[in-house]
């Protein structure tokens, strides 16, 4: 066994409690812990710490227990590996989190490649604040490794639900009504790496983490587009969303270049200080996202993403939130690329219900698609917007006008409502296109061909109930009209929105916000 303090950035804290951290090798095998303050010395690691090699499984007695910190049992917990003769586990290092503990993640955590970490339903994992924010606390999922983060549902009722939660170390996840409307920005949160495709050459490191940190690299030049990183279901990601330099922020869920063999659903991201879900190229498909009360966009999609996308759900608040979609092709901002990069941004979307920041809100049009981005929107609602449903981005060389002129980028069978930009509710398109001049005319003719319309959808919220404010997402008029959509991935439904106006509401029983009463 090998004792290893790395917790050294908050020594203080942890010497008042008279804890002591250990850490057996097996566990470092599978999600090193990377600290810029540590010394590893006496464990084959390199010391002065910075971003540590992954350790061989074969190293180390397959039967040891990992010991980590844990709420608790006091100071230690145990992780067993699957057995290494089960042949359905066969990877190099199989770890499993159990529910009956609480994990702490101090700096960057690593499943690495090659490696597996299964997180049982009903587990919490927090993220400690760090004083350094280029060694935020976030899970990391590198390229080649797999996580299977499942939680159950509880079929939408409450005391049954079991999901998995990702959070701050300060949110008592016991208590219902610990809120922490400003906490945010406390950890890093979640970030899975892939090989699927993109539109770049070679790999690049991922948003939020330093260039240096080898791990964080996704994509390859032998990318695999069936890529299966595994699953992640049925979870929270609180408090989340870290900066470590301005434009370069942590999101709630980031995936990079994640192929379509992972599942990515039923998914929460509340309160992240960045973006709440983010999409670097790859094409996994995702459904039943919840986007609630994040500080910039609600949805992001970056640098090729193609997979397909139904049952999204944004939820702004008039103090929080930019864009609920902003859509981007190439982009320079992330590693060097430009707007040509090929192959371009085409996610295909249906059935998103996005919520805006109200009348007098601080955020800005509801889809901005710019940097050559191309797409589909198919049978969605966007509601109660401070400004324009639109602004598709009019550039030199490879542009998002091109794309919307050629029919690879359109939305369709939609419904825009309570935008206080409309100033005429009898011809609203005009009114709803953030570009000026006869090229936002175009846009305008476009949305009113695509057969969507200004009308009340029914939904409804009450913003007089402060920070938490409760939204009623359910459509309560007709919204049906949308078009049959086109794959097998995509449920079979032709209402417009993230839900079905005679069904119920599948963000609750198993979502925060609906825990802290955000649904009427």
């Amino acid at each position: 066994m090998t004792n290893m303090n790395l917790h050294t950035t908050n020594a203080k804290s942890w010497f008042r409690t008279g804890l002591v951290l250990l850490v057996f090798p097996v566990m470092i095998a599978l999600a090193g812990c990377d600290s810029n303050d540590s010394s590893m010395d006496g464990d084959g690691m390199n010391d002065g710490g910075g971003d540590n090699p992954a350790v061989s499984y074969a190293n180390y007695d397959t039967t040891e227990t990992a010991v980590v910190f844990s709420e608790q049992s006091g100071n230690q917990l145990g992780v067993v590996p699957d057995d290494p003769s089960n042949n359905e586990n066969a990877r190099e290092n199989y770890v499993k989190w159990t529910s009956d503990n609480t994990y702490h993640l101090d700096g960057r955590t690593f499943v690495n490649s090659g490696d597996t970490l299964e997180i049982e339903p009903g587990t919490v994992v927090k993220g400690i604040s760090n004083q350094d924010p280029s060694n935020a606390s976030v899970l990391i999922v590198a390229n080649g490794g797999t996580i299977l983060a499942d939680g159950n549902p509880g079929s939408n009722d409450p005391s049954q639900a079991d999901p998995i939660i990702f959070t701050a170390r300060e949110d008592d996840v016991s208590d219902p009504n610990d809120l922490q409307p400003n906490l945010d920005g406390a950890w890093g949160g979640v970030i899975i790496l892939g090989n699927g495709p993109k539109n770049f050459p070679g790999s690049r490191n991922v948003e939020g983490i330093p260039s240096d940190v080898d791990r964080a690299s996704f994509g390859s030049d032998n990318e695999d587009p069936n890529d299966d990183s595994g699953v992640f279901r049925f979870a929270h990601i609180r408090y989340g969303g870290i900066s470590i330099g301005a434009g370069n922020e942590i999101n709630g869920l980031t995936m990079g270049a994640v192929g379509s063999g992972t599942t990515i659903e039923w998914v929460e991201v509340f309160n992240n200080q960045d973006d709440g879900f983010e999409w670097f190229g790859g094409n996994v498909n995702g459904r039943y996202l919840l986007s609630s009360r994040n500080g910039d966009d609600s949805f992001d999609i970056d640098q090729g993403y193609s997979g397909n996308l139904q049952f999204l759900l944004a939820i702004q608040t008039p103090t929080r939130g930019d864009r609920t979609g902003e859509h981007d092709s190439g982009d320079s901002d992330f590693g060097g690329g430009d707007e040509g990069d090929t192959p371009v941004s085409n996610p295909q979307i249906y059935n998103a219900t996005y919520i805006g920041s109200g009348p007098s809100g601080q955020g800005d049009v509801s889809l901005k698609l710019r940097d050559n981005f191309g797409g589909n929107y198919f049978n969605s609602i966007f509601y109660d917007f401070p400004v324009q449903l639109i602004e598709v981005e009019e550039a030199s060389g490879p542009d998002s006008r091109a794309r919307w002129e050629s029919g690879e980028l359109t939305v369709e069978s939609s419904i825009a409502w309570e935008f206080q930009s409309v100033s005429d509710a009898n011809a609203p398109f005009d009114d709803l296109v953030e570009n000026g001049g006869s090229w936002g005319g175009e846009v305008a003719d476009s949305l009113e061909a695509y057969g969507n319309t200004y009308e009340d959808p029914g939904l409804s919220r009450d913003l007089s109930a402060g920070d938490f404010q409760t939204v009623g997402v359910i459509p309560l008029n007709d919204v049906s009209g949308g078009q049959t959509p086109d794959g097998s991935f995509f449920e079979n439904v032709t209402y417009r929105g993230a839900f079905d106006p005679s069904g119920s509401n599948w963000a609750t029983g198993w979502t925060f916000s609906d825990e802290v009463g955000m649904f009427q």
